[in-house]
């Protein structure tokens, strides 16, 4: 098992050694970050919102799932990276970086509402902080905010 979860690990770190792969798993979470800050934009025109209003929760479900698959993976391959080595330690002081609370803002959106009655999905748009970990310029750009 630990062996898969290093192959996990490695599928999902993007550094500038990435083989193929890895490099193909980044470009679909980045071009599915993309899709869905699009798709925000356009479902909050009224008219494309309203007529296409199907498409969009398809979308979304499809994203969201995704994403919290991506998460889950990250949590339970995490203890790959020696830094968070620890099974319970590693994982929680992972979960408290920048990264890993944006990946999990990412998703709150669409399972908070299940639990309390409140629309949160205009909180999708923060799946562009989830470009930082892909881009060096947009990582400049994450710090500024978090620090703000």
């Amino acid at each position: 098992m630990p062996r898969l979860r290093e192959q996990v690990y490695d599928l999902l770190d993007y550094s500038n050694t990435a083989g193929p792969l890895e490099r193909a798993v980044t470009a679909g979470l980045v071009a599915l970050i993309v899709a869905n800050v699009a798709a925000v934009l356009l479902e909050s025109e009224p008219a494309l919102g309203a007529r296409y209003a199907p498409f969009f929760a398809a979308f979304e479900a499809f994203s969201v799932a995704v994403f919290t698959l991506e998460y889950v993976l990250r949590l339970w391959s995490i203890t790959a990276n020696p830094r968070y080595r620890d099974p319970l330690t590693g994982r929680l002081r992972y979960m408290a970086t920048p990264y890993a609370v944006i990946d999990l803002l990412a998703v709150l959106p669409f399972f908070l509402p299940l639990l309390i009655p409140i629309d949160l999905r205009v909180l999708r748009v923060l799946l562009l902080f989830k470009l930082g970990r892909y881009s060096t310029a947009f990582d400049i750009v994450e710090r500024v905010v978090l620090r703000k």
